[in-house]
């Protein structure tokens, strides 16, 4: 024990933790060289510090996950000084640095101090251009397992056979892939290309703007190198042909997040290589999935990448409340777009909203808790055709109080919400099923083919196919067949062997997906005028509609008892979808008021 003591006195008299040099300049970052020491095994690491605005090196930029924040691997920055390290940053180092040229490396959690707040916040405001700066940005996702090599395979297979079609100009088809040497499905290949998709690095947010920026960007894997075009065309073209269900888990019928990980990068990529900047609430939108272990990141990591960041000069400040930067950046959209007189400006709100789950209970109710992701679609946003217009065409009048945290909007009541069903039952049994379609069924006041069963088969799916369009009497009758298809499964016993039935009904346009996807996190509800609609999960009776000027959709609010001498406020508690009014039909239920929110 003694002699334990004893060296380990020697060892931290004799051996310390490097101390960074101080970067001197704005746009100053440093570089770092790693190898292998032969003899002893050690990870050697030098670093040079260079001016982005007079690049001397080239180098190439890591975007990677860091997993677990633990130092527990070492590397030696000179015969006596060193640095603890994660052991994602040495699986980096040990399996990227030998492999790339130039030799010079950007590794945020080695070429960063991490202990010096000022720096890291400064160094984040640079992101953008120390990326988009680097020779190439090297993504690596992990570590291999067994089967990685077949995914590298088969991604690099698919891209050459999608290419050689449009070569040819053949058509792009499920069965031109299926068929094809070395892509045939099912196999071993496919199952681990969404175990790939599956990885952590597809769900980190910081990825977006790494390989959007990207001048050259490569997937480092088991080995292997491809250039991210090649990963984005198979994605592309999976997503086109529908086939996602070739990736999906066997057992929970669940796609691979990066699936829409890839589709959303390679949108902001393309949009920016074509010269395109999106504002700050479009790409908060298309990133709310993405995953952060600082809540602060979810806005820090895309400020770079939109107009409104590039203009606000926003510095990422780690030592701001998260709760204080979510509301800041609202705030300040909406001065933004104030002045830029946009019907866009209350696009947020369809985000915001305590009725949705939340993890920061502190936010104002119409402030979006970007920390929470979230795979519901959203009612405002189409993706073709299909535009509502709730207030037809009035324009937003909107006033926001930074201090009281208080939102005014003019806008109209329309009514309270009366009746509410219990949450559809996803991963529950087909007779399970079957019982909350019958409840909701009476909701709506009668059977199914009623006049009110067509606003109840168009409110489920929210009146829109699952291309965005306004769906057609013809839905009506594949409803039909999807109760048929449930009503068929109960009689034949197949609840009682476990099983869980599918949801798919092929229709005209490809798959329907039978509960809509619009009842993610919703509920089924009716009004006290008789309206039904999908409402927040957190929706209750006694909640009041509210159609707010220039909006797309209803929303609904909860009025909170104002103390003595003020004015009535309502909490935010969602977007909503309600049949017959959702083209300017409401304007005439009431007049014109501010609307407080809090």
């Amino acid at each position: 024990m003694a002699f334990m003591k004893f060296h380990s006195t020697i060892f931290k008299r004799r051996y310390r933790l490097y101390k960074y040099p101080p970067l001197d300049e704005p746009h100053q970052i440093r570089l770092l060289h790693a190898f292998r020491e032969k003899g002893s095994g050690r990870m050697r690491a030098s670093f040079i510090r260079v001016s982005l605005e007079d690049l001397s090196h080239h180098y190439a930029a890591i975007s990677y996950c860091w997993g677990d924040p633990t130092p527990c691997e070492r590397i030696w920055c000179s015969q006596f000084e060193y640095l603890d390290i994660t052991a994602s940053a040495m699986s980096v180092l040990s399996n990227v640095a030998a492999m790339v040229k130039p030799s010079w490396l950007w590794l945020d959690q080695v070429c960063i101090d991490q202990n010096n707040i000022r720096e890291k916040g400064s160094q984040v405001q640079l992101m953008t251009e120390i990326f988009h700066s680097a020779s190439a940005v090297i993504a690596w996702v992990g570590e291999p397992s067994t089967d990685s090599s077949l995914a590298m395979g088969l991604i690099k297979c698919l891209a050459e056979t999608i290419q050689d079609l449009k070569r040819l100009d053949q058509s792009i088809s499920p069965e031109s892939l299926r068929h094809s040497p070395s892509c045939q499905y099912p196999s071993p290949s496919w199952k681990a290309l969404g175990d790939l998709l599956r990885r952590p690095w597809f769900q980190r947010v910081w990825v977006v703007q790494e390989n959007a920026v990207a001048s050259q960007a490569l997937l480092y894997h088991s080995g292997k190198r491809i250039d991210w075009s090649c990963l984005a065309s198979v994605v592309q073209t999976l997503w086109e042909l529908e086939l996602g269900t070739w990736l999906q888990d066997k057992r929970t019928l669940e796609h691979p997040r990066g699936f829409g990980s890839v589709l959303e990068i390679n949108r902001i990529r393309d949009f920016r290589q074509q010269g395109g900047c999106d504002d700050l609430p479009t790409v908060l939108r298309q990133t709310l999935y993405f995953d952060s272990t600082d809540p602060r990141d979810k806005v820090f990591a895309i400020l770079g990448i939109t107009r409104d960041g590039l203009n606000w000069r926003f510095r990422p400040d780690y030592q701001t409340p998260v709760e204080d930067i979510y509301t800041q950046s609202v705030v300040r959209m909406l001065r933004t777009q104030q002045v830029l007189k946009t019907r866009r400006i209350l696009n947020f709100l369809h985000l915001a909203g305590i009725g949705w789950p939340r993890n920061i209970d502190s936010l104002p109710s119409w402030v979006p808790d970007w920390s929470r992701g979230t795979q519901r679609r959203f009612i405002f946003m189409t993706t073709s055709g299909l535009t509502f217009l709730a207030a037809g065409k009035s324009t937003p009048k909107v006033q926001v109080d930074a201090k009281t945290r208080e939102l005014t909007l003019e806008g109209i009541l329309v009514g309270t919400v009366d009746a509410v069903s219990a949450p559809f039952p996803f991963m529950d049994t087909t007779k399970a099923v079957l019982h909350w379609l019958d409840e909701t069924i009476q909701l709506c006041g009668g059977h199914q083919q009623s006049p009110q069963g067509e606003a109840y088969w168009r409110t489920l799916i929210a009146n829109m196919t699952c291309k965005g369009r306004k769906a057609t009497p013809e839905y009506g009758k594949w409803f039909e067949k999807f109760l048929a298809d449930y009503n068929s499964r109960v009689e034949s016993h197949c609840d009682h062997n476990g099983c869980r039935c599918s949801t798919e009904t092929a229709t005209p346009e490809g798959r329907l997906y039978w509960p809509s996807v619009f009842l993610e996190e919703r509920i089924f509800f009716t009004t006290n005028c008789g309206y039904v609609g999908l409402a927040p999960q957190g929706s209750v009776r006694g909640d009041v509609i509210a159609i707010f000027s220039g909006a797309t959709t209803p929303f609904i609010l909860r009025a909170r008892q104002p103390p003595h001498g003020k004015d009535k406020t309502y909490a935010l508690i969602g977007e909503s979808y309600i049949h017959q009014l959702m083209n300017g039909e409401g304007l005439e239920m009431g007049t014109l008021q501010d609307i407080v929110l809090h």
